[in-house]
């Protein structure tokens, strides 16, 4: 990782990054997700998606610290609704890795000298027909922790050896996105995985920025 993108990943760690964050969602940018429906959430997904353009490994490392910070607390709040859907390693999964061990994979990989793309496939759900935003699945800010499903997926995503079939970014699934698409996407999924009520939007960015400044 060169000296630019240490940088970078560094000052999310800083009380500045919202004011970076709500200056990235006021400019001229990309069309923000559908779901990254705060201002501080338009401006993480056009900062992931920029460093992830410019420095995918970067990116990826970024994504996976925040979705390893966040996890544990998804966990705690999802209880016993989310036993045995596939979030840690004590759950059983027929398709892919747990999301804990998606992450760690994830981390590993992105600062390893070479990619290893099998490792990458087998932990790689391919065929979720659909997604914690789907129109039928959304959950409400009370079952937040559900948009945790999905952050291991979006990190492998960017990691993955080929573009899929067809790179759309408009489309709903990741298995569409193109990689800097899937690390901005991821980090919005991050976040929102720990709105719940009475959770301040603000104060989980700045942890979440913490955890990626911790990291490099």
């Amino acid at each position: 990782m060169d000296a630019t993108s240490e940088a970078t990943l560094r000052a999310a760690g800083e009380p500045s990054f919202l004011d970076e964050l709500r200056a990235l969602a006021a400019g001229t940018g990309h069309q923000p997700w559908p779901h990254a429906d705060e201002t501080v959430l338009i401006g993480l997904e056009r900062w992931g998606r920029a460093l992830a353009e410019r420095d995918l490994r970067a990116g990826v490392r970024a994504l996976a610290a925040a979705g390893q910070h966040g996890l544990p607390q998804a966990v705690a709040a999802g209880g016993d609704d989310i036993a045995g859907m596939g979030f840690t390693s004590d759950d059983p999964t027929d398709d892919g890795a747990t999301v804990d061990v998606q992450l760690a994979l994830a981390a590993a990989q992105a600062r390893a000298g070479t990619v290893d793309h099998d490792a990458i496939a087998g932990a790689f759900d391919p065929a979720r027909q659909l997604h914690t935003w789907s129109e039928d699945l959304l959950p409400p800010d009370d079952a937040a922790f559900n948009w945790y499903y999905e952050v291991g997926q979006c990190a492998l995503a960017a990691l993955r050896d080929d573009d899929g079939a067809d790179v759309d970014d408009a489309n709903e699934s990741y298995y569409y996105w193109s990689r800097p698409v899937a690390v901005g996407r991821g980090l919005v999924a991050a976040a929102r995985g720990l709105r719940m009520p009475a959770m301040d939007i603000d104060e989980i960015v700045l942890a979440l920025g913490a955890a990626i400044a911790a990291a490099v």
